[in-house]
């Protein structure tokens, strides 16, 4: 048991870090089938593991969990295998390749995480990850490119680290600024608290992603108002204000600091900047239309791109072309399915491409879509679950539970599953609930003599 409780410590660098041996690859080619070989190796020596052992050391024991995620295994498979392209279902679109394989892997290791995971030592690699990454961050936002050599992407987007794009790592920031408040909810606050906690805000800061900013800034209220209620305010207040100084100030601050260092500052997001919203508008509609269309069994994973188009009205789809690409409303466009040629009113001329959206933009739209409603009600009833067994320690430490991994399902709902950040937060999500069930089990009783 030791052996891989260390294992699955070692793990949680070894997959955030991750890279493949192909120097100057893309991101697609460089971060993510690796991240899927690391995923399947990890349950393969778990496996291996469990059939030696025979038994000799149980796992925590969740029936009803355990057969929602059986029910859900098997829904996830069959709603690729009904799908309009199973093969894209299944492992999902070139530029994202998170299919319903990548949710099969990544719900199995958190299952393992729940289930044979030292919270201890996992909440300390997790601590120790966070920092090593936001030393990444923080040289990416100074202009120096370590990875630059290592990792290329036709539209490179930082600060990245080992995620790949800035929205990305901002999501990865948002599973991790608030993870310790539920590791550490009847622990003292020690310097690994500490370290893990500062080094999630500052990074959520320096990416300036809106959703993952208002997904942690809504769980530090929360967490507010509760210490608050239990005169326990001074940590999350402190939270709050690094919070605050962060993404108010350090964007600016390292903007002037490349500069007098010569360097390429990144291109910052203004948090006011809507642009990005009423492209995703557009999505909702078309993914909630096609949902209708096949409300039982969805589309499959990540054929949104095939499917958007068809699902607006020709006047919706033109206004979903002109709000991505900023094309005038003078301009005519022509398309068919996701391709588009646009026609200049002023010269005549015309440039054609295509717009590729594998998925809504929306966790919500995007599970309904993909799976129908009844992989839906699947998911629905295994978050039931977890949430179940940790309001089982009582109010405050579920209070303490959705703190910490509310920000990234918020992130979610204008964003997507991805394979360098969504496995991590099952890993978290695994250790808490690894955390739950090693306080809230009875003891065993003490084999006869």
């Amino acid at each position: 048991m030791r052996a891989i409780q260390q294992l699955l410590t070692v793990f949680v660098p070894l997959f955030a870090f991750a890279l493949a041996f192909n120097p100057a690859g893309s991101v697609q080619g460089n971060l993510y089938p690796i991240r899927m070989y690391l995923l399947i190796a990890l349950l393969a020596v778990v496996g291996l593991w469990l059939l030696i052992q025979r038994g000799v050391a149980p796992a925590r024991r969740w029936p009803l969990a355990g057969m929602l995620a059986a029910l859900y295994v098997v829904w996830l498979v069959l709603a690729s295998v009904w799908s309009v392209d199973p093969a894209t279902a299944f492992l999902g679109a070139s530029s994202i390749r998170f299919g319903s394989v990548m949710q099969l892997l990544s719900l199995l290791v958190g299952v393992v995480y729940a289930a044979y995971a030292q919270p201890r030592w996992t909440a300390r690699a997790l601590s120790v990850t966070t920092a090593v990454m936001l030393l990444f961050t923080v040289l990416e936002t100074l202009g120096l490119r370590p990875l630059e050599a290592w990792i290329r992407s036709s539209t490179p987007i930082y600060p990245a680290g080992t995620v790949g794009f800035r929205q990305y790592l901002g999501g990865w920031y948002a599973i991790m600024a608030l993870a310790p408040v539920y590791f550490y909810r009847r622990e003292r606050r020690d310097a690994w608290f500490w370290v893990w906690l500062v080094a999630g805000l500052v990074g959520l800061g320096l990416c300036t992603t809106t959703a993952a900013t208002l997904g942690v800034g809504v769980c530090l209220l929360l967490w507010l108002g509760a210490g608050a209620a239990q005169r326990q305010w001074r940590t999350p207040l402190a939270a709050l204000l690094v919070y605050a100084v962060s993404i108010l100030a350090l964007p600016a601050l390292t903007t002037s600091t490349a500069t007098s260092l010569g360097r390429t500052a990144p291109a910052y997001k203004s948090y006011d900047s809507t642009g990005s919203f009423r492209p995703r508008l557009y999505l909702w509609k078309g993914a909630w239309s096609a949902f209708l269309e096949r409300p039982i069994t969805g589309w499959g994973d990540e054929t949104l791109a095939g499917q958007v188009f068809t699902h607006l009205s020709p006047d919706d789809a033109r206004s979903l072309f002109r709000a991505e690409l900023g094309i005038p409303a003078q301009n005519q466009i022509t398309y068919t399915g996701n391709s588009y040629t646009v026609t200049d009113a002023a010269t005549g001329q015309t440039r054609s491409g295509a717009l590729l959206y594998p998925r809504a933009h929306d966790v919500v739209f995007d599970m309904l879509y993909s799976h129908g409603l009844v992989g839906f009600l699947l998911l629905l009833g295994l978050i039931w679950t977890a949430l179940r067994r940790v309001a089982r320690e009582g109010r405050a430490s579920l209070l303490s539970f959705l703190v910490s991994a509310l920000p990234y399902p918020i992130y979610l709902l204008a964003w997507f599953f991805v394979p360098t950040v969504t496995p991590m937060f099952l890993i978290v999500v695994g250790a808490m609930l690894a955390d739950a069930g090693r306080r809230t089990e009875p003891a065993r009783p003490a084999p006869a003599a």
